[in-house]
């Protein structure tokens, strides 16, 4: 019979580990490209699902967002 022991590993105690820092592939500017038409899209569609009116400007200036933000996020696409 044999009996297992279930100890908890501490990945920093193993010899020669490092860590990796995960950094994504886009820069400051895009970063807050991304954020921007996320956020937009977002306003837009609480204000759609309150009922409230959303303007034609509004609805367009989203949809350019999130389509350059589509359009930068597909060049990083593996």
């Amino acid at each position: 019979m044999a009996v297992v022991l279930s100890l908890p590993i501490d990945p920093y105690a193993l010899p020669g580990y490092r860590p990796r820092r995960i950094t994504p592939p886009w820069d400051a500017d895009e970063w807050e490209q991304l954020r921007g038409a996320f956020e937009d899209g977002m306003l837009l569609l609480q204000s759609s699902l309150e009922g409230r009116p959303v303007r034609r400007g509004d609805a367009e200036r989203t949809l350019h967002a999130m389509q350059a933000a589509e359009t930068l996020l597909g060049r990083y696409r593996p």
